[in-house]
């Protein structure tokens, strides 16, 4: 409890961090974790969850992923519709890292608030189901969200044993030439099969910011794309 904190709020980040704590928020990667009970989404709400997956690599109650074999609904299932509202209602990110293609239109539709890809990257540069095509990213932005970009191999190339920094860094930029420097951040999934050679770890995300400042990106923008996009979709939602 000396070092770090739960946070809920966006601002608590800022708090805890003159405080010299780290703020860890907590989120569900995958909304099969709620079953196809309401009331248990409610339940997490109040326990401090800020986010939820709505799914992983396999479909389920809630909706299509997009790592399936075969799409069960279409989307959404009618249960998911009423997930996205209820979401909407408590001031929960919505986040459709995972999702299929017709789910990410789906609630890009039905959603009242922003919502994000909490570690996705650019289709257009390796076609991974994953990825996020260029209308998806603008579509994205457009609706005043944020693609957080993934340094996971498996994202970034077809010979994922050799993905580097500069194959994320190549990612990166396209994501914020596509979307805009307004919604685009970074999220590494180090506990998720993220890592690449140049930025394998914490200690190696200083690594980015270096390649963004040789590429000419100022401060302000850097701090965008280090969580400032990404807490402003945060306190959009949640307000």
């Amino acid at each position: 409890s000396g070092r770090c904190a739960l946070a809920r709020p966006a601002d608590d980040l800022s708090r805890l961090k003159a405080a010299g704590k780290k703020a860890i928020y907590m989120g569900i990667e995958n909304g099969y974790g709620v079953g196809t009970d309401l009331d248990a989404i409610r339940r997490y709400h109040q326990r401090g969850v800020t986010y939820i997956t709505l799914c992983h690599t396999r479909n389920n109650a809630i909706c299509d992923s997009s790592s399936d074999t075969t799409q069960l609904w279409g989307g959404l299932s009618p249960y998911g519709r009423k997930v996205v509202k209820l979401m909407n209602k408590l001031g929960m990110l919505i986040d459709l890292s995972h999702a299929s293609e017709a789910t990410f239109w789906e609630v890009l539709k039905r959603s009242k608030r922003p919502v994000f890809a909490s570690h996705s990257s650019a289709k257009a540069l390796f076609g991974h189901d994953r990825n996020l095509t260029d209308e998806q990213l603008r579509a994205l932005a457009q609706q005043g969200g944020v693609v957080q970009v993934c340094p996971c191999p498996d994202f970034l190339r077809k010979d994922l044993k050799n993905a580097t920094l500069s194959d994320f860094m190549n990612h990166l930029q396209h994501c914020i030439e596509v979307a805009g420097i307004d919604h685009v951040g970074i999220g590494t999934d180090f506990d998720g099969g993220g890592g690449v050679k140049g930025c394998n770890g914490d200690n190696d995300l200083i690594n980015i910011t270096v390649r963004l400042l040789e590429a000419g990106y100022t401060e302000e923008e850097i701090g965008k794309l280090w969580g400032g996009n990404f807490l402003r979709v945060m306190k959009e939602v949640q307000q």
